[in-house]
C-alpha cells in the first residue's frame, strides 16, 4: 500500500513505475493477484509482469537502462546490508 500511494504521489498517472522483487521477496510477502498461477501467468502474457534471469534481460523488457537499473539494485542491497536506508531514511 504504501509503495502505491507513493507512485501515485509522484506522478504514477503519467509516468511508468516499476516494482522489481525477486522470486525470494515474492514467495515472502503476500500479492494477492500474484498468488493465483492463473493471474500471475495472465499477467506475464500481457506484459504487465515480467520475470527473467538476469538484470540485464529484466531492464530490456522494461525499456530501462541496464547500467542504471543494476546501479539501482546495487544501492539498494547495500542498504539492506548496512540496515539503513538511506533514500527513505527507513532502519
Amino acid at each position: 500500500m504504501a509503495t502505491g500511494k507513493i507512485m501515485y504521489k509522484h506522478g504514477a498517472a503519467n509516468e511508468r513505475h516499476w516494482l522489481i522483487m525477486d522470486g525470494r521477496f515474492l514467495k515472502r510477502y503476500m500479492f494477492a493477484e500474484l498468488s493465483q498461477k492463473s493471474i500471475r501467468n495472465q499477467m506475464l502474457k500481457s506484459g504487465f509482469l515480467q520475470r527473467t534471469d538476469s538484470v540485464s534481460d529484466l531492464a530490456a523488457k522494461c525499456g530501462i537502462d541496464p547500467a542504471i537499473l543494476q546501479n539501482t539494485i546495487d544501492r539498494f542491497n547495500s542498504f539492506a546490508r548496512h540496515g539503513v536506508d538511506e533514500d527513505f531514511r527507513r532502519i
